[in-house]
């Protein structure tokens, strides 16, 4: 079985405001509370469902990550699922 991870916050702010910061790969170092998301790739827009997205990372060593939305209802939801680019796409992420 899958680990599947939830997390909850409530944010003082209209959720157009929340929503279009979560919506924008270009934002997403702002949010980011690891320290490992360092920009979103060239061509990384506004999402919308289907969308597909890449972040360059850094743990120690620079990597990439590939996201697909796969919820979105805008000023409500928007989920993406995360995995490593090429081959390692299915050992990495979920």
């Amino acid at each position: 079985m899958p680990d599947v991870v939830t997390v909850e916050r409530f944010i003082a702010a209209p959720a157009e405001a929340i929503f279009d910061l979560l919506a924008d790969p270009a934002r997403h170092r702002d949010i980011d509370g690891s320290g490992t998301v360092r920009d979103a790739k060239a061509g990384s827009e506004r999402l919308e469902l289907g969308s597909r997205f890449g972040m360059d990372m850094k743990m120690g060593m620079p990597y990439s990550m590939e996201s697909t939305v796969i919820e979105l209802e805008p000023n409500r939801r928007i989920a993406w699922q995360t995995r490593g680019p090429g081959r390692i796409g299915s050992r990495v992420g979920g």
